[in-house]
């Protein structure tokens, strides 16, 4: 396909081989308001700063007088041969004397002719050929042409755009198909249509259509004169028959005509006001006796009648929304459709018969005044129809042949027939049955796809996807590091020594209530590992659902969840043996701890206070002291578990005893701290296995964070960047190790604001290599989160305040001397005395 180029004025037309530089400069400038724009001005550059040639303004002026025109055309025309208007002035060429584009200069310049073309009809008896008048568009900024169909009413035939807009090849019409005008000798070398080849009282040809061309507007015939083209007078259109056979067609006016329709009596004050009664109708065809009601408005403007049917829910009807259309009810069902011939709404004066020569004619008159006739009645008798007196609760009306009784009104009714009638209208005291509300029985659940979605089907014709807990889900969903993922460590309960050796992991995920298990590798044990259970809802076993199949299906909650619960999935027994930090910090939280009674410590300690009395108090502190031989007030997890096993065997759940554990444990924080350069030797030990050396481009990026240049950034902002750079590991453990070293690193920091240069430093093991740490230095729980150590102490004095504070005892004073706070003569002595006769008791 061939791209034209636009010729602008100036030397050089094709580019050059030799330019580097493309951009393009601005080439329109205004030089005053009353000016043309001027493409090439004194000064500009074209594409690659190549001079431009500046060709002065024409000397032709719009503001010229008619006269003045016609001169200055015809001086051009003498001036200019054929071969300089192809080159230089045409509507289509490449340029023009003044330096203006052609697509510029004629921008939004339409000449527009009026044509029709006789269109040949053969399969019509009432017309042979039909004439059909166009618009002719021609754009002089591109040579194109568009043609037009003025649209008609009723006219059965496609109309408006008859031919879009493009450029039109021109076709030379023979001396048969041109009648008495002969064809001109075409002096344009262009291929298409050009506004040279268009003048009135000549033929057109456009794809096979030869239009006449009769007339064009003021603008054309100004253009094409001042082009030097002789434009001869316009043309008239030929006379099509079948047209002006239509328009006296529709023209026509009735020799009789209609009724006028009679205004509303009260169209002033009464207008848009309507009554409201209620009825029913008992329908006797039903062989139940159906009763049927209906909302009837009485609008008071022409005191017509609407019936609107109230449907109730279910009926099996179809919802009609009309029962009576608006009109003027009839008492008599003969009078709301009349038969043929029996009722007419004209009412005839007299009859004149005419008697002369030929046919007699008769001459009647209509009145249209409705006067009144000979018997003395009008026309428009009102007692045929049902008005506002007729209206009252407890009367019935006639709809149809059906008997509608009245029964109450609304409130506007009630009051307008009191202010107007002076009528009280009272509703009446409908005695109907109830009829007994069916329950929707529930199928049982066939196995197809999942219980909700096959629940929908249920529940309509059309079926819909279940609804989803969206709240839930956004707030339940992975946010951050905030995975809201349950994660417990489960084994089997069988009898098979293999399948109790399986271990499983359990995970409750809390945005949508499902369950995923996946099964820990053993060796040589020839159970595959992997994907045990998929991501799914687990519903409870039958035993603990409700034999009602309209109840819900019950499914494992996250309450169902705490470490020794045992769950039945799948006709399989599993067990929770532990849980990671994560489920107990979750379920421990402020909010969360109502909806998981093993994990409240409130609802442990009372639960411990309805086991214990008093005496087992005291003997469950002698226990702790002799269990404390340093008198420091705390003893080991285990002899802690041993002791409160002593006591209440069997009556807390693991996960009820864990959390009693983190509730008790000390933790110090002070006694986990390594030695700062172990601590930077070991974090420069998991970087060089991580290869990572790019420490220039880490103290790069911290730079950049340092806004005002200080060198000191907080420990928050050093530590994101610090874990975004290094924590790129592919596992998951290594992270977090790097991760953890990096928090440890950063406490051994008294200072909130560090010195970032400094720290890099102490971690580049390439240029500042730390010793090495043996083995033995790296404590085993280092990365273990201290509520989870096994061999964190237990502070069973906080326990003992708490069981004293609920049951009212007076341990305080001997626990306080315990603790030095007191001192009285003999304080071990009277220590030892008090707790070693209440365990010599319990012994």
């Amino acid at each position: 396909m061939a791209t034209e180029i636009l010729d602008w004025t100036g030397p050089d037309v094709y580019a050059s081989p030799y330019r580097s530089r493309f951009h393009r400069s601005q080439h329109f400038h205004r030089i005053s308001d009353s000016e043309p724009i001027n493409v090439c001005i004194p000064g500009k550059r074209g594409i690659g700063g190549e001079a431009l040639q500046y060709v002065p303004k024409d000397d032709w002026n719009a503001r010229r007088s008619g006269e003045e025109r016609k001169d200055w055309s015809k001086g051009r025309t003498e001036k200019m041969s054929l071969e300089q208007w192809e080159g230089s002035n045409n509507a289509s060429g490449n340029g023009n004397e003044r330096g203006l584009a052609s697509w510029i200069k004629k921008d939004k310049q339409v000449l527009r002719f009026f044509t029709y073309f006789t269109e040949m009809i053969l399969d019509q008896g009432v017309e042979r050929d039909r004439i059909r008048k166009c618009h002719l568009l021609f754009f002089l900024e591109d040579d194109s042409i568009q043609i037009l169909e003025p649209t008609f009413s009723n006219s059965g035939i496609p109309q408006g755009t008859l031919m879009r807009r493009h450029r039109v090849p021109f076709t030379y019409v023979k001396d048969r198909e041109l009648g008495p005008t002969r064809s001109y000798h075409r002096t344009c070398p262009k291929p298409h249509i050009t506004y040279r080849d268009l003048n009135l009282r000549q033929n057109i040809l456009i794809y096979g259509r030869l239009h006449r061309i009769v007339d064009c507007d003021t603008f054309t015939r100004d253009f094409l004169t001042r082009e030097g083209i002789s434009v001869p007078d316009k043309e008239p259109a030929p006379f099509d028959v079948f047209k002006n056979m239509r328009e006296k067609i529709e023209t026509v006016k009735p020799l009789r005509p209609y009724k006028r329709l009679p205004l509303p009596k009260e169209f002033g004050p009464l207008e848009g006001k309507v009554l409201r009664f209620f009825g029913k109708w008992e329908d006797k065809n039903d062989s139940v006796g159906e009763i049927r009601h209906f909302s009837i408005h009485l609008h008071l403007e022409d005191e017509t009648i609407e019936i609107i049917e109230i449907h109730d829910t279910n009926c099996g009807r179809y919802r009609a929304p009309t029962f009576l259309k608006r009109c003027r009810l009839p008492k008599s069902v003969s009078d709301l459709v009349p038969l043929p011939g029996h009722s007419t709404d004209h009412t005839l004066l007299n009859v004149v018969r005419s008697k002369g020569p030929g046919r007699v004619r008769d001459t009647i008159l209509i009145d249209n005044l409705e006067t009144k006739s000979s018997t003395g009645q009008s026309f428009d008798e009102q007692d045929k129809f049902y008005q506002m007196e007729d209206f009252d609760i407890g009367k019935e009306i006639q709809v149809a042949g059906r008997q509608i009784l009245i029964y109450d009104c609304d409130r506007s009714t009630r009051l307008f027939y009191q202010e107007h009638l002076s009528k009280a209208m009272e509703p009446l005291e409908a005695i109907e049955v109830p009829k007994p509300k069916q329950s929707k029985s529930r199928p049982p659940y066939n196995g197809f796809g999942t219980e909700p979605d096959s629940l929908t089907s249920c529940n309509g014709l059309e079926p819909r996807p279940p609804q989803r807990d969206f709240y839930k889900f956004m707030h339940k969903d992975r946010d951050g590091f905030e995975s809201h993922i349950l994660r417990f460590s489960a084994r089997l309960v069988e009898n098979d020594k293999v399948d109790t050796t399986r271990r499983f992991i359990l995970s409750y995920h809390l945005s949508d209530d499902t369950i995923l298990i996946n099964q820990f590798p053993d060796v040589n044990s020839g159970v595959p590992p992997g994907r045990f259970l998929l991501r799914c809802r687990v519903k409870k076993p039958p035993e603990m659902q409700d034999q009602d199949l309209s109840v819900d299906t019950l499914f494992y909650s996250s309450e169902d969840l705490f470490v020794g619960a045992v769950l039945k999935i799948n006709e399989h027994w599993f067990i929770l043996t532990e849980a990671d930090e994560y489920v107990f910090n979750f379920m421990e939280q402020f909010d969360e701890r109502e909806k998981y009674p093993h994990s409240n410590i409130r609802l442990i300690l009372e639960k411990l206070d309805g086991l214990l009395d008093a005496s087992q108090v005291k003997h469950m502190m002698a226990k702790f002291m002799d269990s404390d031989p340093t008198d420091r007030g705390i003893v080991l997890e285990q002899s802690f578990r041993s002791i409160l096993n002593q006591f209440i065997p069997n009556n807390l759940s693991e996960h009820e005893i864990i959390t009693l554990v983190r509730h008790l444990q000390e933790v110090n924080l002070e006694a986990r701290i390594v030695a700062t350069d172990t601590v930077f030797s070991l974090l420069q030990m998991e970087l060089k296995r991580m290869q990572f050396s790019a420490f220039p481009q880490l103290i790069l990026t911290l730079e950049s964070a340092d806004l005002n240049a200080e060198g000191v950034l907080p420990k928050s902002k050093l530590r994101n960047v610090l874990v975004a750079a290094c924590c790129k590991s592919k596992t998951t453990l290594r992270g977090n190790n790097i991760r953890d070293l990096i928090d440890e690193c950063l406490k051994s920091y008294s200072l909130e604001f560090l010195d970032y240069r400094e720290f890099v430093n102490r971690l580049d093991w390439l240029n500042n290599p730390s010793k090495p740490v043996p083995p033995s230095m790296v404590p085993s729980n280092f990365f273990e989160h201290p509520l989870q150590s096994k061999r964190a102490p237990i502070e069973y004095r906080k326990l003992i305040r708490q069981l004293e504070a609920k049951k009212n005892l007076d341990i305080s004073h001997t626990i306080d001397v315990k603790q030095g706070l007191v001192k009285p003569k003999d304080p071990q002595k009277l220590v030892r005395k008090h707790f070693t006769h209440g365990a010599d008791n319990h012994a």
